[in-house]
């Protein structure tokens, strides 16, 4: 599995006191066992309503090789969610209009010191023709914003998911 290295420090082109080089490069000295297991579920429970559930397990257990000078790649096994659970429900309110709900929850990422979280998307179509449909979508309903991503190499932003609301139209010709 993909480790990063320390190559060496060059201070060979620096005058004395100035800043130093560290090099790392790119190696697979780590191994390891992921063990999980992903269960859906569909079902239609009229003619007008559907269900869909998913509940995933996931578990990684990684150890470095004896000579890798590897100090981040180890900490991946709390990089992903250990549970995440999905019910979805897809509600066709007549002919022309549909309702669909998605609740999901994600759990801690223990690594990236980012809290378990719920969160909830919602879709309003209405079809007015069999060429238009016009939607309104509300995403991360729960919460204002949520944490999904936070980086340990590479110094960039969080990435946090912010409540959103659009509406959308499409044309089909």
């Amino acid at each position: 599995l993909r480790t990063i290295e320390f190559d060496r420090t060059d201070f060979s082109e620096v005058p004395v006191g100035g800043p130093g080089y560290v090099i790392y490069s790119g190696d697979n000295k780590m191994s390891g066992t992921t063990r999980g297991v992903e269960v859906a579920l569909e079902i239609e429970a009229t003619d007008y309503w559907r269900l869909k559930g998913a509940y995933t397990w996931l578990t990684m257990n990684l150890e470095l090789d004896d000579d890798s000078s590897d100090q981040i790649s180890e900490a991946q096994e709390e990089e992903s969610p250990q549970h995440q659970v999905s019910l979805r429900s897809l509600l066709d309110l007549g002919r022309q209009v549909q309702l669909d709900l998605w609740l999901r929850y994600v759990d801690q990422l223990k690594g990236s010191d980012i809290d378990d979280y719920v969160t909830l998307d919602a879709r309003l179509g209405y079809r007015p023709s069999q060429h238009l449909l016009v939607e309104l979508v509300g995403r991360n309903l729960v919460e204002p914003s949520h944490p999904e991503f936070s980086p340990e190499i590479v110094a960039t932003s969080p990435s946090e998911v912010e409540r959103s609301v659009y509406g959308k139209i499409t044309l089909n010709f």
